[in-house]
Formats: C-alpha cells, structure tokens, sequence
C-alpha cells in the first residue's frame, strides 16, 4: 500500500441531482456555466478522480430539460445546453447567440514545452521543423471553451494512475463568456489549486548544463556573493552523477558489463548511458554532505537533476532498493521503473531519496519525457512529505499546475525565442498552468548576443521563476561577467531587483494558491471588451496591477523602440515614473537600463529594502511604492509556511487627496519592529499628515514618507494634501528627463530645452518638438507621454 503522503483530496462523485441520463449520454451539471458530458456507448461512466479532474460533488444547480427530436435541451438560469444525438452539432446558447461546441475562437493554453523550437517553430529536434500548436485552454472568444479528459488516466482508491476501463467522450464545457477570470477559476474548482510556491523559489536561480567539481562550484557561488548578486536557488545538472565519464568511473569495460542483461543497449548511443544515475560522482564531489552544508551555509538551496530510469546495479542503493522489492541481485539486472506498484514507488523514493535528501538535497528537477505524470505526481507529493514540496519538471498535461513548477526545456538562443516567451508564459494561465521556469538567455545554438541576454533578464524579473541557465558548451554562459560594455553590470542591477521583489512575489504565490489568480495573465483578462489588447500578445499583467511589455527586439543605437498598447486608465513606468493616459496605441524609447513596466491606478507594490544578500527573511526594511488611485494590496508573510502573517495596505484618492492605511494581522511572522520606506510615485508636492513621526522626503519625482521601527500593533495612516501639476508641467518634466539621457551636441540640448519649457500648451509642445532637428527616436521619446 502507498505511503499515506502520496494520496491527494478529492470529491469526485456528482451528486445525482445535478445528473442527467439522455440516451447513451450522461450530463453533469457542475456550475451554472460549467457541465461534463460523457458518451459511451457500453453505457459505463466514470465516477473516479482523473489525472485531470478532482472534484465533481458540488451544490445543486436548478435547470429543466427538453427532449428535442435531434437532442435534449438543458435550461439554466441564463444559459441552455443543447447536447445534440449527433456530439458535433451540439451547441450553447449564450446571450442570445448559438455557439457550437467546436472549440472555435479558444484563447489557448500551453505545450509541453519549448525543446529545439526557434519562436514557436521546432527546428532543432523535428525534422522537418514544425510549429508549436498549443493545446486547448478553457477562454473563448466565442465565450465558449471546451477541455477534453477522455484520456487522463484516472486515480483510483489505492492512489495509483490507470488507463480508463472503457473508451467513452469525457469533455468538459466551460461558458464563462468573456468572464475568463471566473472560467479558470471554475477549472481550479474541479482540477485543484495550486500549492503555495517557496518564498526561496521566487529568488534568482543558478544553473548550467557543465561537469562542475565541487571546488569549481562553491567558488562560483563565492564569487556572486562577493559580487552582491543574490542567489536562492543552486541547481546541479546531471554531472552531479557519474555520466560522460561512466564507462571509466565504474569499470564497466573491464568489468565486461556493457551488456544488454545490465541494461546496456550496444544500439543506443554512447552518451545516453549516463543520463540517468541516483549516487554522487565521488571523483567530482569528494564529500557530498559537505559540499551541500557549504552551500546551505551561503543560504541557497539545492536542487539536483535527475533522468529517472532502470535503476543499474552500480547505484549506491540498488542492494537495498532490490532487498526492499525481493528483487534477486546476482545476476546485476537493472530494476525498471514501476509506477504501477505501491511497493517500488514506497521504495523507490524511500531508498534511493531520502538519505540524499536528508544530507541536503532540497528538491528534484525531473528533466524526462517518460511516465512524465507520474514523475510529476509522485515526486510531488514525496517532497511534501517532509516539507515546503517543490520541483522542476515538465509539463504533463491538464491538471499539470498541482505540481510546480514547470520545465520548458531547451530553446534556441534567439530574438524569435524570447519573442515568443510572453505570450506562451501568460497564455499557460488559462489552463490554470501558473508556474512556467524558463531557461533565462536560453538553452543552445543561437549567437551570443549581449543585448538579448540582458533583454531575457530583465523580461525574467517579471516572469513567475528567474532561473538562468545554458547548454554544456564551454562558449556558453550565463554569468553576468561574461557580458561586458556595462551590460553584466545592468544584469546584476535586475538580478538585484529580483530579490528586492520576493515579498511582493510571495504574496503573490499566496494570491494564485488561495485566490485563484495567477502571477502572469493576458491582458484580456482584465479588458476583454477592449479588441486592441487581443492584438498585443506579449503583453501582460503582472500581479494584477502591473503591464509588462518586454522589449524583443535589437536596439538601434543602444535605444530600444518599442510599440504598446496601453488600455484605459492612468498607467506609470515604475522605472521612469512617466505617467500616460491609456486607450491607444503609442510608441516608445527605452535605454538598455529598462524595459516598459507600468504600474495601474492604486498600484501598491512591497520589495525588501534590506542589504543585499541571498537571505530569504521577511525583511526588516519595507519599501513600498504607492501609485495615486483607490485600491489594496495585502503583503503575505510566514516562516517556511508557519506563522500566517498578513499587512494589509489600503490606498485612497479623494479630489486632489490621497490616503494610504496600513492594518495588521499578525501570526508570529512580522519582524518585531519593522521601518517603512513608503514612496507615493506621483506625487511631487504636497503636505503630508501621519498618525505616527514620521520623516518627509522631497525627491524630485516623488515624496517619501519614512516610518522608524513600527510593529504591528497599531494602524498606520497617511494622508497627503497634493499640489497637483497641470498636464503640461508633467510633459515637460518628462521632456527634461529624456533630453538628458539623450546624446547629441549639448548647444542643441540646451537651447531644445529652453525652448519647451517656454511652450504654454500641448499644441505647441509638439510644434516645438516637431519643428526641431533632432534625431527621430528623440522626437519618438518626447512625445510619448503625450
């Protein structure tokens, strides 16, 4: 029987109630815009969880039916179902309008990943190349999306995966309209939420594909701390093992044992034979239990790959692994992967795990294509057993998301590559697929191009998992070093930045696994009646309250120009604090130092404002930037999952007035006494009341409010009386910023300045910046903001 830790909840059975039987169909009613249908002709349905599916047994749902001639009709409160004799001309009634069940106009969700594909076409691995087609997600245009489950495997009582007894259609229609927040929300209901992701995760990662030894390691982990770039997490590639050198390390040459009886087959390639091993490389990694302790020491946390395979008999293990089966060891046999046995899977990761585990080991990184589910379900739930549970594996289909994060495998070094990543990263999202880890710059082939590389890390700080990593080649690197021209020194900045945000981002673990919301979505999400956004595909909200638009292409003359679409409202660029007025499309300049980030109305985002380092605390300095608007945030905290501690931020804008309140819940995590360094990002003037001392600041762009040593006893509030600027004195105070950083002849310069800030209106504004003989990308960058 199964370790108790590998059963998951579910409630699968539909209350009969919500069960409509209608010839060889059985419906179930699970939501008033979400049924099942199944079809099968042998009459035999499925009751038991799936692979896919969790939860069916749901309150009842008033509707009526119709038998019709061609079908039956199921009424609801404001939809009808018509289920047709003949599956494919059934149909949904939705506002009035007929939408067939064909799955036309679906927004999408993900692929298993992203391995030898160039952009979105396979050109490495398949032959002839190909393109990526995503799978089905549960958004619609036509407000009506469909899921088929007819082959997950299911899960039975005794917590292993099966085929399904009989064949039968099982499909799930969701008919959410345009409401796609709701729709992926519904599909959580039945699949499963999401685990609350590590806060150490959401850190900077290391890896690369190399046979590092142990000293080479610990001194490349040295020498980011020596050079301030934080690092979280310290992935080992599969060199940990014997590989490439597995002939030599265990003598199987001499030993005569490249044989088939040992699991040798003389028709695959060499190299593949040390894909797979479960015991350190004693001649790479003299002591393992030290060499983790030293890396603990420097606060990161480990992460070793693994491509689970036969189990040979030269693994540390394998004699107590095949005692632990009854297996006979005398003849050397391999023992094969058996995910159909409780006892090999009780075993398997009891003897083969654990010890390497408990001498640090913090998760496993499942880099295989094979019994890809079930490596995904069970190495999931064994690294619960004990723990925060995390892995990194690949995508294994629908219902996937229960067991982050995902592996998108190897891309191809290229512009048309990091094009394609934010569109395929916030579409993952509406099949609930939350947790996407690319590898940052890339995998292989390509061209080493500087700019790309910096362009992927900074697109990397606002994806859910910043984790760099690279191709066994010795022209291949992802260390920051490597990148010259100031670019290194920009990438380390983003890397910092990252770390900066990991209370922001953990709070948004918090939101995806209690609220439902994922880190990264469509825009269409938030603005589906808006038919622009459908058109800007890579870009996308961050937390709910910050536009990402990536840059993905070269710049010209180290400046970047750039095409967004800004939907209504007021939006700020948290990097240049230049505010815009959404509803059309505009073009755009940036610097290598930045990409476009915008922060909404009522933005409230929460970073460390703590000494660099790769410490993972809840910090004891709190910057928090306030963005004018009417909104909330809540800061999420906790000890390694204990000690629930939660602050609540509340902003207010009233006339020419804004508030911000601070509220308190705390469960043991809040730091004793904590300081706050509050910036309200758009305003430059104003009088400034507080309940509490407190220290004003008047920077040129913003105030900040500094709060000294708070606990969280007591509600904090401010309130800030703005001067507020016309509309011109804010375009001007642009054009000064960007005729500063803009090069060119400085008699030019000056004598441009002078004259826009004598312009009395925006007409003339433009005039003057029309008029004026400057380079295009400086007339581009003055007027964007307009």
């Amino acid at each position: 029987m199964l370790e108790k830790h590998f059963f998951i909840k579910s409630d699968s059975k539909t209350k009969s109630d919500n069960i409509i039987l209608y010839n060889d169909y059985r419906i179930s009613i699970l939501f008033n815009e979400l049924i099942r249908i199944e079809k099968s002709e042998s009459g035999k349905f499925l009751d038991e969880p799936t692979t896919a599916i969790l939860f069916r047994n749901f309150e009842k749902v008033p509707y009526n039916t119709q038998i019709l001639q061609d079908g039956i009709m199921i009424n609801l409160s404001n939809i009808s179902y018509f289920i047709a004799n003949n599956f494919i001309d059934s149909y949904v009634l939705l506002n009035e309008k007929k939408v067939k069940l064909d799955n036309e106009g679906n927004l999408k969700g993900t692929f298993e990943g992203l391995d030898g594909c160039d952009g979105d076409i396979n050109d490495h691995y398949a032959n002839p190349a190909k393109p990526l087609i995503l799978q089905n997600g549960v958004c619609s245009l036509s407000g009506v999306a469909f899921i088929d489950d007819s082959s997950s495997k299911v899960i039975k009582e005794d917590g292993l995966l099966y085929k399904r007894d009989s064949e039968e259609i099982d499909v799930y229609v969701f008919a959410y309209g345009h409401n796609f927040q709701d729709a992926v929300k519904a599909f959580y209901k039945i699949s499963g939420n999401v685990p609350l992701v590590p806060r150490f995760a959401l850190g900077n990662w290391w890896s690369r594909y190399h046979d590092y030894t142990d000293v080479e390691y610990e001194y490349l982990m040295d020498r980011f701390l020596k050079n301030n770039i934080p690092i979280t997490v310290a992935t080992i590639d599969m060199d940990w093992h014997p590989s490439t050198n597995l002939i030599q390390y265990y003598h199987l040459d001499t030993l005569n044992r490249l044989k088939i009886e040992y699991g040798f087959n003389k028709d695959e390639e060499e190299w593949k034979w040390g894909w797979t091993g479960y015991s350190w490389d004693l001649s790479r990694f003299k002591n393992p239990k030290k060499f983790l302790k030293n890396i603990h020491q420097k606060n990161m946390k480990i992460c070793l790959n693994l491509h689970p395979n036969d189990i040979k008999w030269y693994e540390k293990e394998y004699q107590t692994l095949a005692k632990d089966l009854n297996i006979n060891v005398d003849k050397l046999q391999p023992i094969p992967l058996n995910f159909q046995s409780a006892d090999f899977i009780n075993a398997y990761f009891n003897d083969l795990h654990k010890n390497l585990e408990h001498e640090g080991v913090d998760f496993w990184w499942i880099d295989d294509v094979n019994y890809l589910f079930e490596l995904s379900h069970f190495y999931f739930l064994d690294n619960s057993k004990e723990k925060q549970p995390l892995i990194l594996c690949r995508y294994a289909g629908i219902g996937s998301h229960r067991y982050p994060l995902g592996f998108s495998g190897d891309s191809v070094i290229s512009w048309k590559s990091l094009e394609y990543l934010p569109y395929f990263t916030a579409t993952a999202s509406n099949i609930g697929y939350s947790w996407w880890s690319h590898d940052i710059g890339a995998f292989m082939a390509g061209v080493k191009d500087d700019e790309l590389y910096l362009r992927y890390v900074q697109l990397g700080v606002f994806l859910p998992i910043l984790r760099l990593h690279c191709q066994n080649n010795i022209m291949l690197t992802k260390e920051p070093w490597a990148y010259k021209n100031g670019i290194g020194d920009i990438v380390c900045n983003h890397l910092r930045l990252r770390h900066r945000l990991i209370p922001y981002l953990y709070s948004a673990s918090y939101r995806n696994s209690n609220d439902n919301l994922a880190l990264v979505e469509p825009l269409y999400y938030y603005y589906p009646e808006d038919k622009n956004v459908y058109n800007y595909k890579n870009e996308y909200m961050f937390n709910g309250n910050l536009l990402v638009v990536p840059i993905t292409k070269h710049s010209k003359n180290k400046l970047s120009e750039i095409e967004v679409y800004l939907p209504k409202g007021m939006w700020t660029d948290i990097f240049t604090n230049t505010t815009y007025e959404g509803g059309k499309k505009r073009k755009m300049i940036r610097t290598l130092d930045s990409i476009p980030v915008f922060a909404s109305k009522g933005s409230i985002v929460a970073l460390s404002d703590d000494k660099i380092s790769n410490s993972i605390a809840n910090p004891k300095n709190l910057q928090v930037d306030v963005y004018n608007g009417t909104s909330s945030f809540t800061l999420y905290e906790d000890n390694e999952g204990n000690n629930k501690s939660f602050t609540y931020f509340e902003t207010q804008e009233d006339g020419n007035k804004q508030y911000l309140s601070i509220m308190f819940d705390d469960g043991g995590a809040l730091p004793k006494l904590r300081n706050y360094h509050i910036f309200f990002k758009n305003i430059i003037k104003g009088k400034v009341y507080c309940n509490h001392k407190a220290l004003i600041i008047n920077h040129e762009d913003c105030i900040e409010v500094v709060l000294k040593n708070r606990n969280s006893s007591d509600m904090i509030e401010i309130e800030i009386i703005q001067e507020k600027e016309d509309r011109i004195e804010k375009i001007k105070r642009h054009a000064k910023n960007t005729i500063i950083y803009f090069e060119g002849k400085n008699d030019d310069r000056v004598a441009l300045y002078k004259l826009l800030m004598d312009v009395k209106t925006i007409n003339e504004y433009i005039k003057v910046v029309n008029n004026a003989k400057i380079s295009r990308q400086l007339k581009i960058a003055l007027k964007e903001c307009i």
